[in-house]
């Protein structure tokens, strides 16, 4: 793809806009949110072990699972009562992290293809001498019900650099997850608007060439 060189640089959010009106996933289909939360969920320690696991319904027959440790916690995801996906974890340069309480689904002609969820890594200040630190990453959720995975993470963006990371979070999402394959592909990482265009833009050109 030969690469293009902008002299003016107009805003992020026409953008973000222009591109959810051009790319053919949008176009063919309305995309909407809806959103649940992870709170007063049964939960229950592991045996002998600081771990906690946590169930919570999700929007329509899916189901999310939380195990949480000490330090950090995991996600996985299930459909319809059937087999859960593997437990997933978002990278992160801290010491503890877990997930925001609200869970934003993408919804396709009503269909659930993908979710939103943050991340909070957080260093504690006076932690081995540090200064209290967080970090935040949206994750972006492929739902793949009819797979033996089930679910799997496509995609990372972090949300303390970027303006506009809710509207770009929403953008890969309506993009990619739903032609997206859960074969073991390491997820995209996102630390600038600029990547999350440029990532669209090249999905669509090869999308309008295929």
């Amino acid at each position: 793809m030969t690469a293009r060189i902008f002299h003016a640089r107009p805003c992020m959010g026409a953008i973000l806009s222009a591109l959810a009106l051009a790319s053919p996933v949008a176009a063919a289909q309305e995309a909407e949110s809806v959103y649940t939360r992870i709170e007063n969920c049964p939960s229950y320690q592991y045996p002998d072990e600081p771990v906690w696991e946590t169930a919570c319904a999700g929007h329509d027959t899916y189901s999310l699972y939380l195990m949480s440790s000490e330090h950090s916690s995991a996600i996985a995801y299930a459909f319809d009562g059937g087999p859960r996906s593997d437990f997933m974890r978002v990278p992160a340069n801290a010491p503890y992290s877990n997930f925001h309480d609200v869970v934003e689904w993408r919804l396709h002609a009503g269909t659930a293809v993908a979710t939103i969820h943050r991340s909070i890594a957080f260093t504690p200040g006076g932690l081995e001498g540090s200064d209290a630190e967080q970090q935040e990453t949206l994750v972006v959720t492929a739902l793949a019900p009819g797979s033996d995975a089930v679910a799997c993470q496509i995609a990372f963006l972090d949300a303390s650099a970027m303006s506009d990371a809710n509207e770009a979070a929403r953008l890969v999402a309506d993009t990619f997850a739903p032609s997206w394959s859960c074969d073991g592909a390491d997820p995209m990482r996102f630390d600038a608007l600029d990547q999350v265009y440029m990532s669209v833009e090249a999905f669509d050109g090869q999308s309008r060439d295929d």
